[in-house]
């Protein structure tokens, strides 16, 4: 994170008059992307890490439907690109799997982020899954309490959902 993010995260609380808590947080999907945040953040002796993750294919299938379908009548200039400029799109999901779409499937694999996260965070990591939210969100929430140290929810804590309607896609 930047500075300035942090600064204006941590001022919320003393802006707000209430005790400084013991436990912070920032999110950002980016942030293991770059080998240098990775270094980094790995370096901070107390540091703990919870990685939500989804489930991939999922992911890529929405990632590819959003931004790399060519779509007919798709504005050229709108279209992600190639280094050299040419539009990276593909009129079907089974051509973006082919073995020349490097591009699309190299930025979007995790495998190797989260082989470096792993073992560089070892103990201080927490991986959830993003289904186990959806399903068992009281177990989840207490596993995450439990590795944070933070107090167990109470027992008639109710762990409702956002985004519970259906969604286009």
């Amino acid at each position: 994170p930047y500075v300035d993010d942090v600064t204006a995260f941590n001022s919320m609380w003393h802006l707000s008059g209430r005790p400084e808590p013991k436990l912070r947080g920032l999110d950002h999907p980016e942030f293991f992307r770059t080998l240098r945040i990775r270094e980094a953040l790995s370096r901070v002796t107390d540091l703990k890490v919870v990685l939500i993750v989804c489930d991939p294919l999922s992911r890529f299938e929405k990632i590819f439907w959003l931004y790399y379908y060519c779509r007919p009548g798709a504005e050229v200039w709108a279209l992600p690109t190639m280094p050299d400029g040419e539009p990276l799109c593909w009129p079907s999901m089974a051509g973006a799997l082919e073995p020349e779409a490097g591009p699309l499937l190299e930025r979007w694999a995790f495998a190797e982020t989260l082989r470096f996260v792993r073992a560089s965070f070892g103990p201080r990591l927490h991986l959830v899954h993003q289904d186990a939210l959806r399903e068992r969100p009281g177990e989840t929430f207490a596993h995450l309490a439990e590795f944070l140290g933070a107090t167990p929810f109470a027992e008639e804590t109710s762990f409702r959902r956002g985004e519970t309607g259906p969604r286009a896609r």
